[in-house]
């Protein structure tokens, strides 16, 4: 693979990160850490792939590779190793790799996957206005829809007539839980070292930066699940924090991906009309609940007065009666006159 035209096309990034997905950020490290001839596409339309999801390595001959795993596993097939596994790694250490790979992934991928989809407050103050300004109409209306109710199901395992609050509940108890032990062992594997094998990364660096990234860069809403993994306390899991920073600042950031190309979404007729509409929403929302505001105090003041009706009818019935009276009088008065006239 020494031709420079193939390329690894991932979700795009934000946050300081190069990809929001895992496994992108996961492949994408591999190719950096291996030196791997691959430039990284920055994209945002999975529907118009094969496989239907990022990652995806393209090569010249328009063969698609999908998958982490299995992008991984062609770069090693094709000489390109990360500088560990090149030069010293032991039988026992690839064993712990494969062994800590598995255990990264099946524990962090469901709580990442958790705060993305299934917490209501970060999807809609976060994950959908992302969607919004990156997706074309499609993906924001369409694919969106149909990507939530799919993981919602995967987190589950049963049909959506069945999901119960207390099931999501018992569900994020145990992610929680997975996670933070997790953490607590990577943190022990750790250590103080510069990599998780010593003074050289290898491709378990790359999976445990790929899952450690989004959890300390993604600004998640849930405070109960950020106070269970003691992610707002410094002190705890503070190597794994500089672990992360270290090693974004050094692979995948500035001139260490100055091959990252960004595949700008075509400007379609209605996405001025869709910012206009973005633009006005707050004085929609202000007018909506002042017209609330208004219908409620109208009600308030129509139930008043029907409960204060009688009171009023009679004042005003005494009133015409009174008018009348004195209208006679007059009358009367000057009846009276005429004849003496």
């Amino acid at each position: 693979m020494q031709n420079p035209r193939h390329e690894l096309e991932v979700w795009r990034g934000d946050w300081q990160l190069l990809s929001i997905d895992p496994e992108c950020l996961r492949a994408a490290a591999y190719v950096r850490l291996s030196g791997a001839p691959v430039s990284i596409v920055q994209n945002a339309e999975p529907w118009s792939i094969v496989s239907g999801a990022y990652p995806v390595l393209r090569g010249e001959n328009k063969s698609q590779i999908s998958g982490a795993d299995a992008i991984v596993k062609r770069l090693r097939s094709d000489g390109f190793r990360c500088p560990h596994e090149a030069n010293q790694m032991t039988t026992y250490e690839e064993a712990d790799a494969y062994a800590l790979e598995g255990y990264i992934k099946s524990s962090l991928s469901p709580l990442l996957d958790y705060l993305w989809w299934a917490d209501e407050e970060f999807f809609q103050k976060v994950a959908q206005p992302w969607y919004t300004k990156e997706l074309s109409l499609y993906g924001q209306f369409v694919w969106t829809n149909r990507q939530k109710k799919r993981m919602l199901n995967r987190f589950m395992m049963t049909p959506d007539a069945q999901i119960s609050e207390a099931k999501v509940k018992l569900f994020r108890k145990q992610t929680v839980q997975k996670a933070r032990r997790c953490l607590e062992d990577l943190s022990v594997k750790l250590s103080d070292k510069t990599f998780l094998f010593g003074l050289q990364p290898s491709a378990l660096d790359a999976c445990a930066f790929a899952y450690l990234a989004p959890l300390f860069y993604i600004p998640w809403k849930s405070k109960e699940i950020r106070k269970e993994l003691f992610m707002d306390n410094l002190d705890k899991f503070k190597n794994l924090k500089l672990y992360v920073d270290r090693f974004r600042k050094r692979f995948m950031e500035g001139s260490a991906i100055s091959s990252v190309r960004l595949v700008q979404r075509p400007v379609r007729w209605y996405h001025r009309a869709l910012e206009q509409i973005q633009k006005q929403q707050d004085i929609l929302l202000f007018a909506t609940f002042a017209i609330a505001v208004n219908v409620y105090l109208l009600r308030r003041t129509v139930r008043r007065l029907r409960f204060s009706w009688p009171a009023f009818e009679n004042h005003a019935r005494q009133k015409v009666q009174d008018s009348y009276a004195e209208m006679a009088k007059n009358l009367g008065m000057k009846a009276e006159m005429q004849p003496g006239a």
